[in-house]
C-alpha cells in the first residue's frame, strides 16, 4: 500500500540498512580479498595479473551502476511519497486519550530526510 506511512519508512529503513551491508560491508571485503589474493599469489612479479583479474576490472560497469541509480529511485521516490500518506495502522479507541508530542517532527518524514542524504 502506497499511502500508508509506516510501510513507506519501513521499506526506506529497510532498503537503507540492505544497501550499507550488501554495497558497502561485503565490496569491501570483496575488493579486500581480490586485491590480496591478485598481489599474493604468485612468487614471480613478472607474473602478476592484478591489471586484469583485480579488483575493480570486471567488465560490468554499466549494470551496476544502473542497479544502483534505480536503488536511489526507489528510495526517494517513497521518501517524496511520504507527504501523501496516511497513517493506517492505529486502532480506533472508544474514549479520548491526550497525548503531547514533544521532540516529533512537524512533516511526515522530518528526521529521515538526513539518513536519505546519506
Amino acid at each position: 500500500d502506497k499511502s500508508d506511512e509506516f510501510q513507506l519508512v519501513q521499506f526506506i529503513l529497510n532498503f537503507k540498512g540492505t544497501a550499507f551491508i550488501s554495497q558497502g560491508l561485503l565490496r569491501a571485503i570483496i575488493g579486500f580479498v581480490t586485491f590480496l589474493s591478485c598481489v599474493t599469489s604468485r612468487a614471480d612479479p613478472m607474473v602478476h595479473d592484478c591489471d586484469t583479474k583485480g579488483p575493480g576490472t570486471n567488465k560490468n560497469l554499466w549494470p551496476m551502476t544502473i542497479g544502483f541509480l534505480l536503488q536511489l529511485v526507489l528510495v526517494w521516490l517513497a521518501f517524496l511519497l511520504l507527504p501523501c500518506s496516511k497513517e493506517k495502522g492505529k486502532s480506533v479507541l472508544k474514549g479520548s486519550v491526550s497525548v503531547t508530542d514533544q521532540g516529533h517532527a512537524t512533516v511526515k518524514g522530518g528526521y529521515i530526510i538526513y539518513f536519505l542524504w546519506y
